[in-house]
Order: C-alpha cells, then sequence, then structure tokens
C-alpha cells in the first residue's frame, strides 16, 4: 500500500510541476529581464494558426528569427519560443523567415530609463503588442492555379483556327470546285502557265529530281498550292480526258500540305502557349510586386519607423500640451517649500542691484527674518526679494547678491535672466515661471520694490479668495497709449492697440495676483508670451487670451488714500 501512496504523490508532483510550467510560458512577458546594467534579455514567441497552414506544416526548427539584420541570428525551440540574449537599449528590428509564410517585422524599444521595459510594435499594421506573439499575416503564394478545361479555349486558340482552316481547305473546297466549268478552268490553267506560275505536278518531278531543293521552295510552293487546286479539282470532274499520271499526283500534293500545314500548327501552338505562359508570369510578379512590401535596408526601416513614432509622440505631447493650457496642469512640479504641503501664497518683491538699503528698510518693517520668515512660511507664505543676474556674470553685484543670499536665505534668484531696465517687462515672465517651479502655491503675487505691505491684511484677502481657479487680482485700470517717443510711459508698439489708442483693462503694476492656473500658464507659454514696454501691460494682455476672472479690489490700489488698504507705496 506504500509504494502505491508514493507512486500516487510523486505522479501529483509532476502534474502541479508541469501545471506550473505551462502557466509561467503562456504569462511569458516581452523581456524577461537585464542581464546587465547595460544588456537585457527579449524573449518571444512564433506561433502558426491552423488556419493558414499550407500542406506540411513548417518545421520550428528551420524557422529562423533574426535581429537588426543579421546583428544576432537564433532559431526557434521546439515549442515555439526565442530568446536574444546581451540585447542594448535602444530601437531593434525582429524579423521572421519561414518558408511559405510572410511575417511582419516587429520594431522593439528596449526602454533605458525604465529597466526592464519593453514595447513592441508590428510594423506592417502599427498594432502594438502586450506579448511578443507572432504570426504571419498571410501564406506565400507559389503557384497558379490550373484553370479548368474549356472547348472555347481550344477553338480560340491559335491552333483549333488553323485546323479548322485546314478542314475546310481539304474537304470542303473540292466540292465547291466541282460546279466550276471545266473550260474556264482550263483557260485559267493556261494564263497561269503563260505567266511562268508553276504547277503542282512541275513541283512534283522536282521533289522526285532534288528533295534538298524542294525543301528550299517549300515555301513558295505552298503559297502557290492555293493557285494550283483548280488544277486537281479538274482533274476529278473530267477523269475521262486526264492522264493516270496527274490523278496519282494530287493525292500526294494533298498529304504533303496536310503535313506542313499540321507542322505549322504545332510551331504556332508552341509560341501562342509561350506568350500564354509570360502573360502568367507577369501577372504573378506584379501581383507578388503590389503585396511584398519594398526591399530597405535595416537602416531605412528603422528611420521611417523613427519618424512615425516621432510623428505620433508629437501628435500625443500636442494633446497634452493643450490639455495643460486648459487646467493650468503640469508635470513633474517640484516642491521645495520646507514643510512639502501646499502653500497659499508666493509673494515676490521686485529688487535691483543698487536697492540694498530698500531691502534693509523691508526686513526692520513689514517683511519677516530669520526665524519669523521660517514661521510665517509654516502658515503657507512664501516672501522672497526677485532679482536676476548681471549682464557680466559672475562680476562684483553677482557676488554680492549671492553673500547677502547666503546671509539671509530670502532670495529669489533668476539665473536667466538679465537684471536691467528694458529687460524688466520679461522679468515677470522669469518669476512667475521660477516661482511655479519651485512652490506649489494657491497663488503667486507680485510686488514692487516701492510697496509696503499690511501682510496680515494680505493674508486674510488671499485665504478669502482660495479655491478660486483663474483669478486674475489686482487694482484695474485702462488708460491712453503713449505714442509720443521719448516720453516716460512712451509704448513703442503703439499702433498695435488700436485707433484709440487706449489700453485695454489690466491691474496696476505695482501688485498684480495671479492663481495657480494662470500662472502655470504663463510657466508653460513662456517662451511664446509677447511682452510689451511695461510689465503691468504685458501681464494684461496676457489675460485677455485665457479664461481669466477680473477682480478688482481696491484694497490692492496702494496709491489711493482709502483707509482699507493692504498695500501703500513706499
Amino acid at each position: 500500500m506504500a509504494p502505491i501512496l508514493r507512486s500516487t504523490s510523486l505522479f501529483a508532483l509532476i502534474v502541479c510541476q508541469i501545471s506550473l510550467i505551462f502557466l509561467f510560458a503562456s504569462t511569458l512577458p516581452i523581456s524577461s529581464g537585464s542581464e546587465s546594467e547595460d544588456s537585457y534579455t527579449i524573449t518571444g514567441r512564433v506561433r502558426i494558426p491552423a488556419s493558414t497552414v499550407i500542406g506540411h506544416a513548417a518545421k520550428f526548427s528551420n524557422i529562423k528569427v533574426i535581429l537588426n539584420g543579421g546583428q544576432h541570428v537564433t532559431f526557434l525551440r521546439p515549442d515555439g519560443y526565442f530568446t536574444f540574449h546581451k540585447v542594448p537599449a535602444g530601437t531593434h528590428l525582429i524579423e521572421v523567415y519561414a518558408m511559405g509564410y510572410f511575417f511582419s517585422p516587429v520594431r522593439v524599444d528596449v526602454s533605458a530609463r525604465h529597466r526592464g521595459k519593453v514595447q513592441a510594435t508590428l510594423t506592417e499594421t502599427r498594432r502594438s503588442l502586450t506579448e511578443l506573439v507572432l504570426e504571419p499575416l498571410r501564406a506565400e503564394q507559389y503557384y497558379e492555379m490550373r484553370e479548368p478545361f474549356s472547348v472555347m479555349s481550344i477553338v480560340k486558340s491559335p491552333m483549333g483556327l488553323m485546323v479548322g482552316f485546314m478542314v475546310v481547305v481539304v474537304f470542303l473546297m473540292p466540292k465547291l470546285m466541282e460546279n466550276i466549268d471545266p473550260e474556264e478552268m482550263k483557260s485559267a490553267q493556261e494564263q497561269m502557265r503563260s505567266q511562268g506560275v508553276p504547277s503542282l505536278t512541275s513541283l512534283i518531278d522536282l521533289e522526285e529530281n532534288s528533295t534538298s531543293k524542294f525543301l528550299k521552295r517549300s515555301n513558295i510552293g505552298f503559297t502557290k498550292l492555293m493557285e494550283s487546286l483548280p488544277t486537281t479539282v479538274s482533274a476529278k470532274s473530267d477523269r475521262r480526258g486526264r492522264p493516270s499520271k496527274s490523278q496519282n499526283t494530287s493525292k500526294p500534293s494533298l498529304i504533303l500540305a496536310f503535313f506542313s500545314c499540321l507542322a505549322w500548327l504545332y510551331v504556332a501552338g508552341r509560341l501562342w502557349q509561350d506568350a500564354q505562359y509570360r502573360a502568367a508570369l507577369n501577372t504573378v510578379l506584379k501581383k507578388n510586386y503590389d503585396q511584398r512590401p519594398k526591399v530597405l535596408t535595416v537602416e531605412d526601416k528603422l528611420v521611417v519607423l523613427g519618424c512615425k513614432d516621432l510623428e505620433r509622440r508629437i501628435v500625443e505631447t500636442e494633446m497634452e500640451l493643450a490639455q495643460a493650457k486648459s487646467q493650468g496642469y503640469l508635470k513633474n512640479q517640484k516642491s521645495v517649500s520646507s514643510s512639502g504641503k501646499k502653500m497659499l501664497a508666493v509673494i515676490g518683491v521686485y529688487t535691483g542691484f543698487g536697492s540694498h538699503l530698500k531691502r534693509n528698510k523691508f526686513r526692520g518693517s513689514w517683511m519677516p527674518r530669520d526665524d519669523a520668515l521660517k514661521k510665517l512660511e509654516e502658515r503657507g507664505v512664501v516672501i522672497r526679494f526677485v532679482i536676476g543676474r548681471s549682464a557680466n556674470r559672475g562680476d562684483s553685484l553677482d557676488r554680492k547678491i549671492d553673500e547677502e543670499n547666503r546671509a539671509t536665505k530670502d532670495f529669489l534668484i533668476l539665473e536667466n535672466h538679465e537684471e536691467a531696465q528694458e529687460e524688466l517687462p520679461k522679468k515677470v515672465k522669469f518669476f512667475y515661471s521660477a516661482a511655479v517651479q519651485n512652490w506649489d502655491a494657491e497663488f503667486y503675487v507680485k510686488v514692487d520694490d516701492n510697496v509696503d505691505l499690511d501682510l496680515e491684511g494680505m493674508i486674510g484677502l488671499l485665504e478669502s479668495r482660495r479655491g478660486q481657479d483663474g483669478a486674475y487680482i489686482g487694482c484695474m485700470k485702462s488708460g491712453d497709449v503713449i505714442t509720443e517717443e521719448g516720453s516716460q510711459w512712451y509704448e513703442p508698439e503703439w499702433w498695435k492697440f488700436g485707433d484709440d489708442k487706449s489700453y485695454f483693462r489690466h491691474a496696476t503694476g505695482s501688485l498684480v495676483i495671479l492663481s495657480k492656473n494662470l500662472a502655470q500658464y504663463v510657466n508653460i507659454n513662456s517662451g511664446l508670451l509677447k511682452t510689451y514696454a511695461f510689465d503691468d501691460t504685458t501681464i494684461g494682455s496676457w489675460m485677455i487670451g485665457v479664461q481669466a476672472t477680473y477682480i478688482d479690489d481696491n484694497r490692492l490700489c496702494c496709491s489711493s488714500t482709502r483707509q482699507e488698504k493692504v498695500c501703500s507705496m513706499a
């Protein structure tokens, strides 16, 4: 009993192992992993469905799989799987060669950024593969199907037409010639002799004397045979008046003519068959040429596929960009805030290289410093002085700013912006882009260096607007465009503002607030946004083309005499 139980358990164990093997094989991924840091293993399978099998099924051992036009060549295992080892990251081309079948080349992308990620695409159908299982697109056609037998094909052929003509000549013409008047026949024959046309009797005599000469003139003899037929018919109608030699020579002439016609029929038939074969071959060649893909090198195929893939990626990127523009969405956004939470506001105070005293004044009045600045950031408000770089990178101006920043840690330095008066309208683009990329906040506030803030009042104002998308907040105004060159507020592109020469409504440049999605819009499109002579009209022009909500808040009019305001001119 014990041996029986032992054998039963052993059999069950074997069955479980086989089941696990098949389960693993059915879920085999495109890539089995990486062999080293710079090489990978690509595993796939070739499967020929039963519906496409022609004749004897192709043996897996005879099917060849080629990588990149011959850089790596492998044959299938008995189970239909193949493996390429030590494949570098990049784009590769896999081709399968099997007798009697046509496989679509497969493009395989091995990602170096995401290790082990492999993406495969059929080049003929542009269909992506979740698993590298290759099936033939179609079976090759090497032979043309023979047409069934048809009587009309024989009748229409040159051979059939000539046989019919000979039957008419040999059997029907003599009967038709019996009704011809013998005297007219005799006169016709004499006329032919007088013209020097040889008769059939003379041709037979020449044949008896010299066979070789007759063969050379056989073509002429047959041509004149039709004209000498009345002699034969006359001999049949008037046998009493004809000698016996003429009667004996008529039959050999007919037999000779019949066999010569058969020879011509054979030659014409062969030529006709050859013409049919040529037409059939041309049809097959044209059909195969249309079906088979053009012969391209591996480099050409990869270039074409790369262009198509690049075009697809461009379309996808454009769609993502359009979505980002509409939703204010920014991928891979990083947050460097100390707490890592979403901030309420990022306040950027404009400053310059010669404004050291103003900065110290702000630090001693409304702007916190050191530990107080960190506590303010814990409440969700970031304050930074915003400045660019000197025209002479690394000079004393830049070094002084760097030293001051190391001491106070309250600067936002715009590395790509040149700090100059004529570059001031462009500074706002760099500020919003840098602020969005460094902090995730509800609002982004731009403040001039001649403005004192009521910080608690500003925080309360922003808290009341929290969650409001597309908010463009400020002290709204409008005015005439100055066209006189040399004036303080001269606008070089005044002609773009219409015949009335009036600015559109925009927030005063001393203090401008943008919500998160509007600031992200500026960041995404900073390379395309147009700037004018002044930063306030520049921001206003950007807001015209988006779904922005204009909020005119009198508390942000810093130059007004209103008591309930959050800013004032310094």
